[in-house]
């Protein structure tokens, strides 16, 4: 699959990722960072850059990394480009970033990604907020959720490298009858 490019497509349209910062995701991460005194943080698929605005609005001397396929967004924030489908695009870094946020991006890989990924955060960070989605996505004729597994799937992959803190399962119905589900979790990196 091309990612660059879809995505670029996706983003250049006006009915792909628009979200409302009041939605469940982004309040856990905002609750998490203030909680914890968060001060610095790496944003995975920062996409519009709806969560990025909101912790700067909430916490201005929160240092925040954005990454993405492209910069999305037009916030002023440290910006790295990688590709969660290519690991010569991870960075490393010197201290590991108190927090990780990876909000509906994991879903949109291939499976074959996720355990390198998965790596590459435990060695990035102390702590990640992940939130995966488990339903189909269809635009312009395109699946773009590759994986729709339960947390019969994901549990053993996360459990790898973090310790789960905390979980939640949400179901959303859809105007078509059928069900979105959002797994939500806080894991901590294992030492």
């Amino acid at each position: 699959m091309d990612y660059k490019n879809t995505y670029t497509h996706l983003f250049n349209t006006d009915d792909y990722s628009i979200h409302n910062i009041d939605e469940l995701r982004y309040q856990i991460s905002k609750e998490f960072i203030k909680k914890n005194g968060i001060q610095n943080m790496v944003d995975i698929g920062s996409g519009r850059g709806v969560l990025l605005d909101l912790l700067s609005k909430e916490n201005p001397n929160l240092k925040i990394l954005s990454t993405d396929l492209s910069k999305f967004h037009d916030l002023n924030f440290d910006f790295k480009e990688i590709d969660l489908s290519n690991k010569e695009t991870f960075f490393t870094t010197e201290t590991k970033f108190q927090v990780l946020t990876c909000l509906d991006v994991l879903e949109h890989l291939e499976k074959h990604c996720i355990d390198d990924v998965f790596k590459w955060f435990s060695e990035i960070s102390e702590n990640q907020i992940l939130t995966i989605a488990n339903h189909s996505e269809i635009l312009h004729g395109k699946e773009i959720h590759l994986i729709q597994e339960n947390m019969n799937y994901w549990g053993p992959l996360v459990s790898k490298y973090f310790d789960i803190v905390s979980q939640e399962e949400r179901v959303f119905p859809t105007h078509l009858g059928t069900k979105n589900y959002l797994y939500i979790l806080i894991t901590k990196s294992k030492k």
